[in-house]
């Protein structure tokens, strides 16, 4: 997998992930046993958000690197 992929379907995971948690906050809350689901869930949007930051940073350094070589 590209990239630009990875990086498009964490972005897409993570809205989802994350509009789907608020959803479904009361349920999520409603006993123990969903509440660790919905730690877990938690711990995947982590992973998600961590993915998405590391590949805008790496993009946004390889354009700051290219445009130093540019401008000598």
């Amino acid at each position: 997998m590209s990239s630009g992929t990875s990086f498009v379907l964490a972005s897409v995971l993570t809205v989802l992930l994350f509009s789907g948690m608020q959803m479904y906050r009361q349920w999520l809350a409603s006993s123990q046993l969903h509440t660790i689901f919905g730690g877990y869930l938690g711990s995947v949007l982590f992973i998600l958000v961590l993915t998405v930051s590391f590949h805008y940073i790496t993009k946004v350094y390889k354009l700051q690197k290219v445009t130093q070589l540019e401008m000598g």
